[in-house]
């Protein structure tokens, strides 16, 4: 079996696969936040992350362990840090010194990209493809292939300023809503309310939602909106502007395959607005049910892929 272990800002992941890619053992626990709070300190996630793992990892001894694998750092890129990744790093690479197994380093972006992999088999992933990153803290439009040690990643469009995850999450705290606020919107969100309209700062593939952001927060100290047309018209403006910049991209870089994963991603009401903004050509993938917010299923997928078949 092979171990992957995912500490990301705000979820501790542990699983478990067999050498055929199989899930046998899947764990995850999000990291609390105090109310009003937009977000964690990262000496509390370290904190959270460390009272986690054990919990998170007993019963393992039962299975037959041949290769660790964990994610220790946010990206693949000279001076990728952040403390909360040194936890699962470290606990990871103690198991394996004990064990006398392959540990495997990868990072969690790459990890998002192989579980997102895991349920479109029809992606050559040999060839460039597009994965839309869409999390709490990123949104990212990376042109991607596979290579030696994971998946080699180039960023063909971004924010300028906030991510969609954080310009949804604030509006959602804004509103009274406990963080992170993405489900509670998305149960809220109602395509009929078109009482505001806001607008979209896309350039080329490069997004802004700062200032749309402000705008809103402004509305609802106002008091001069309600709580659904709020969210409604915060939903279409992520979803438009995602989709423009994604098929700026796509249409640059002559990219048919586009695969969107992280947790804004998994919302059904942003997917379908990104949609409808991409060229018919192009041919969008999910990441499977699940397996868009973090997780560390695709960490252990690269233990396989490169530590973990061996006998």
């Amino acid at each position: 079996m092979i171990l992957g272990i995912d500490t990301s800002n705000y979820t501790t992941s542990v699983c478990m696969i067999d050498k055929s890619g199989n899930i046998v053992y899947e764990n995850r626990k999000i990291l609390p936040v105090k109310e009003g709070q937009r977000g964690l300190r990262q000496s509390d996630a370290v904190y959270e992350h460390v009272r986690n793992l054990p919990e998170l990892t007993d019963g393992i001894d039962k299975f037959d362990i041949s290769c660790i694998a964990a994610s220790v750092t946010p990206r693949r890129v000279e001076g990728s840090f952040m403390p909360c990744f040194l936890v699962g790093k470290n606990f990871a690479k103690t198991m394996a010194n004990l064990l006398h197994v392959p540990f495997h380093e990868t990072t969690h972006q790459e990890g998002h990209i192989a579980s997102a992999l895991m349920g479109n088999a029809d992606i050559d992933a040999s060839r460039p493809f597009i994965f839309v990153h869409l999390s709490g803290g990123t949104t990212e439009i990376l042109l991607c292939r596979e290579d030696e040690y994971g998946y080699d990643c180039k960023i063909i469009g971004n924010t300028s300023d906030i991510s969609a995850g954080q310009f949804i999450d604030r509006v959602g705290v804004n509103l009274g809503m406990q963080f992170p606020c993405g489900a509670e919107m998305d149960s809220i969100f109602d395509s009929e309310n078109k009482e505001l309209t806001l607008p979209t700062s896309v350039k080329g593939s490069v997004i802004s939602f700062a200032g749309v952001e402000t705008k809103v927060a402004g509305l609802i100290e106002e008091e001069s909106i309600t709580r659904a047309s709020a969210v409604s018209a915060v939903f279409r403006c992520v979803g438009r502007s995602i989709g423009r910049a994604v098929e700026y991209a796509a249409k640059e870089h002559g990219i048919k395959d586009i695969i969107l994963g992280g947790g804004v991603s998994s919302s059904m009401n942003v997917k379908n607005i990104i949609l409808k903004e991409l060229h018919p050509s192009r041919s969008v993938h999910s990441s499977p049910k699940g397996l868009s917010a973090d997780n560390s299923v695709g960490v252990a997928l690269l233990g396989l892929k490169h530590g973990g078949r061996n006998d």
